[in-house]
C-alpha cells in the first residue's frame, strides 16, 4: 500500500475545551491519526498541515508553506510538473482548484504572503545551479487577477522571502549565497526599487523572514552559520534589518544574538505587533524575544525559556498580547505570554507535542505521536 502525501488539510478551529484550567485550554485533537506530519500552520480560524495517511494514492505535487490572512482566507502554493501553482481557501475550510502562477524548470522555495485586504504576493526562484537563478514574484489585489511573474534578480539564489504591506508596500529578499539582498516596491509605483545589499554580518545558509508594516517599515530578518560539505559549521548569528517608509536603503542589519560553532542555528520568527514595531524571537542557548519600536529598532532581548528549548513561532496583535512558543525537552510544548504593554511571563506548558505554531484567536496547534499514529491537537486561551 503505498502512502499518499495530502496537498493540505483543513478545518475551523475547534473552541476551547470546557475542561480548561487556565491559563490555556485542555489539549484536544482536531485530527485523526496520520503515519506522517510535516508541518503546521494557523491562523484567523483555520489550521493547515500535510500528512501522509497511508491510504493509496499518488503525490499531489510539492506544497509550499500556507499563509492565512485578511477575513477567513488562505493560500498554499504547489510545484506540480514544472509548474507553479497557487489554490485559494473557500469558506468551509477546503481549498479550490489551484490557479496556474508560472512555469519553470526547477521552481524551488515558493513562499506566498497576504494582508488584512486580501491582496496576495507569491515569491519563488528558478534554481538552475548556477550564477543564473532567477527571483520572481507575483502580484494579486484583493482577489483580482494574479499579475504575470517579474523579475526581481538574477545570480546565486539559495532561498527568498517576500511580504506584503496593508497600504500595498512590497519587500523581496533572498539569499545571494553569503549575502541578503533585497528590493522594495512602495504603493503607487509601477516598479521595483533596484536591489540592495544588506549591510550585515556574515550570511551563509540563510532563513529569511519578512515583514512590511501598515506605516511602510519594511523589515527583513534572518538566521544565518556557515555549513561545510564535511558537517562542520561556523558561528551563528540572528540578524534584523529594516528599512524605514522614507528611506532610500535599508539601515545596517541588528545583530540580535551570535552563538558558538557548537550550537545550530534554528529560523527565527517575525510577527509584525503594530505602529511599526515588530517582535521578533530566536534559539540561542535559551528562547530569546526582542521588539522594536515605531522606528524600527530593537531593545534589549528578553530570556523567556530554559536551557535546550527550540523556537517554533510568535505572535502578535496590535494593541493586544504577545505570545512565543517553542519545543522544551520531553518533548513539551510551552509558551510566554504578554498582555500589551507588560513584560513578558514565565514559561506554561501548554501540552505534550512539538512543532506548535499560533493563530488568532490565541491558539496553539502541535504534532503528538500517540499509540495509533502522530495527531494534531489544540489549546487556546483567552486574552
Amino acid at each position: 500500500m503505498r502512502r499518499a502525501l495530502l496537498a493540505l488539510a483543513v478545518l475551523l478551529v475547534l473552541p476551547a475545551s470546557t475542561e480548561a484550567a487556565p491559563p490555556w485550554s485542555a489539549p484536544r485533537d482536531v485530527s485523526g491519526p496520520f503515519t506522517f506530519v510535516d508541518g503546521l500552520w494557523t491562523g484567523f480560524g483555520l489550521i493547515g498541515w500535510r500528512s501522509e495517511d497511508g491510504e493509496a494514492g499518488a503525490p499531489a505535487g510539492r506544497v509550499g508553506d500556507p499563509v492565512f490572512y485578511g477575513s477567513n482566507s488562505g493560500a498554499v502554493a504547489i510545484v506540480r510538473r514544472s509548474q507553479l501553482r497557487v489554490a485559494f481557501a473557500r469558506p468551509g475550510g477546503d481549498f479550490g482548484r489551484s490557479q496556474l502562477v508560472a512555469t519553470g524548470r526547477r521552481i524551488a522555495s515558493p513562499v506566498v504572503y497576504g494582508n488584512a485586504h486580501d491582496d496576495l504576493a507569491i515569491a519563488w526562484f528558478d534554481d538552475r545551479g548556477t550564477r543564473n537563478d532567477r527571483v520572481w514574484v507575483a502580484l494579486q489585489r484583493a482577489r483580482r487577477p494574479i499579475s504575470a511573474p517579474i523579475r526581481i534578480a538574477t545570480g546565486r539564489v539559495r532561498s527568498v522571502s517576500v511580504a506584503i504591506g496593508s497600504r500595498g508596500d512590497v519587500v523581496v529578499a533572498w539569499d545571494a549565497r553569503g549575502k541578503v539582498r533585497a528590493r522594495v516596491r512602495r504603493r503607487g509605483r509601477a516598479r521595483f526599487g533596484a536591489a540592495e545589499t544588506i549591510r550585515s554580518g556574515p550570511a551563509y545558509s540563510v532563513a529569511l523572514q519578512t515583514g512590511m508594516s501598515a506605516s511602510g517599515l519594511a523589515y527583513v530578518g534572518w538566521s544565518a552559520q556557515r555549513l561545510t560539505e564535511g558537517g562542520d559549521r561556523g558561528r551563528g548569528y540572528y540578524e534584523v534589518a529594516v528599512r524605514p517608509a522614507d528611506a532610500a536603503r535599508f539601515r545596517r542589519a541588528q545583530r540580535l544574538e551570535r552563538i558558538g560553532a557548537d550550537q545550530a542555528v534554528v529560523p527565527l520568527r517575525l510577527a509584525l505587533s503594530g505602529h511599526g514595531r515588530a517582535l521578533v524571537a530566536w534559539t540561542g542557548d535559551r528562547v530569546r524575544a526582542a521588539e522594536s519600536d515605531a522606528s524600527g529598532r530593537f531593545g534589549p532581548p528578553h530570556t523567556l525559556s530554559a536551557p535546550g528549548a527550540e523556537l517554533t513561532d510568535v505572535y502578535a496583535a496590535v494593541d493586544g498580547p504577545r505570545v512565543v512558543v517553542w519545543t522544551a525537552p520531553g518533548p513539551v510544548v510551552q509558551a510566554s505570554y504578554t498582555p500589551f504593554g507588560a513584560p513578558f511571563g514565565p514559561p506554561e506548558d501548554v501540552g505534550s507535542g512539538e512543532g506548535a505554531r499560533l493563530g488568532y484567536p490565541l491558539a496553539v496547534v502541535w504534532q503528538v505521536r500517540l499509540g495509533d499514529g502522530v495527531h494534531v491537537q489544540q489549546a487556546t486561551r483567552a486574552g
